[in-house]
């Protein structure tokens, strides 16, 4: 059984036609200790950030390994870029 969000995720994904593959997992903190316990490449591997976009709330997907840098991803857009708490989210997912 998948939380909610990974429901809604798939379920978003599926909708746009996007192949990906679901994978179970002990219960970790972060994307790359997934990686690590299913003997995946943090670079193979996606994750899921929850930002805000001039304020707005959206999802930036990267590799697991990557970091964002929220001035260049600002920079590049042009718009303001910021990391949010899971609960500003909470009623989207």
């Amino acid at each position: 059984m998948f939380p909610l969000s990974a429901r809604r995720l798939m379920e978003h994904l599926d909708r746009k036609g996007v192949k990906y593959v679901s994978i179970m997992h002990p219960p970790v903190f972060a994307t790359q200790e997934v990686a690590q316990t299913t003997n995946i490449p943090g670079d193979e591997m996606a994750k899921t950030v929850l930002i805000k976009v001039d304020g707005k709330p959206a999802v930036a997907v990267l590799p697991a390994s990557y970091l964002i840098d929220f001035d260049m991803q600002g920079n590049a857009i042009g718009a303001s870029v910021a990391l949010v708490m899971e609960t500003e989210f909470r009623d989207l997912f």
